[in-house]
C-alpha cells in the first residue's frame, strides 16, 4: 500500500477540477450517479483528489479536461497505455466498486484509493475482466454493482 498526501497546489487543483466538472455535468444534464449519503460536491472532490493521488504515485498526468462531450470510461492512462479507472472511498475497509454500466465500455484496469482529502492510501488494482464478473455482483443497499474486497486486489506496481 502506498501513502500519498496532496500538497497545497495539488489540493487547489483537485478543488478546481472537481468544481468545474460538477458544474459542467449539471449544465449538460449528466445524471448524478452518486451512491450513499455524502454530498455530490464531497464525492466529486474525493474522486478527483484520489485520481491526483494515484497519478502522483505513478508519475503520470491526471486528466484535466473539464468539459468533454462525453466523459471517458477511464481517469488516466498509464505509461504502458493501460486505461485506468480510479475508485475512491473514505472507508478504511471499503470495497472497490464499479457500476453495472461499466460493462458497456470498461477501462482496462481499476484502482482503489482509500482516504479523505488530502491524505490517501493507494490500496491495489484489478483488471476489468476480473472485476466485471457475475460472481462479483453485490448490493450494498443501493442496487447491484460489481465489487471486490481489498484482499482481492493486486498490489500496485510502479
Amino acid at each position: 500500500m502506498h501513502e500519498i498526501i496532496l500538497n497545497e497546489n495539488e489540493q487547489r487543483l483537485a478543488k478546481f477540477l472537481a468544481t468545474a466538472r460538477s458544474v459542467t455535468s449539471r449544465e449538460n444534464n449528466v445524471k448524478d450517479l452518486r451512491v450513499g449519503n455524502d454530498s455530490s460536491e464531497d464525492i466529486d472532490l474525493e474522486g478527483m483528489a484520489a485520481e491526483i493521488a494515484y497519478c502522483k504515485l505513478m508519475n503520470i498526468y491526471v486528466d484535466m479536461v473539464t468539459d468533454p462531450p462525453e466523459m471517458p470510461s477511464f481517469d488516466c492512462i498509464s505509461r504502458l497505455g493501460v486505461r485506468v479507472d480510479v475508485k475512491s472511498t473514505k472507508y478504511r475497509n471499503g470495497h472497490l466498486i464499479a457500476t453495472l454500466r461499466k460493462v458497456k465500455k470498461p477501462p482496462d484496469k481499476y484502482v482503489l484509493v482509500v482516504g479523505e482529502f488530502p491524505s490517501y492510501s493507494i490500496v491495489g488494482e484489478v483488471w476489468a475482466e476480473d472485476l466485471l464478473l457475475e460472481g462479483n455482483l453485490k448490493d450494498f443497499g443501493y442496487g447491484n454493482c460489481y465489487a471486490v474486497t481489498q484482499s482481492e486486489l493486486e498490489p500496485i506496481n510502479k
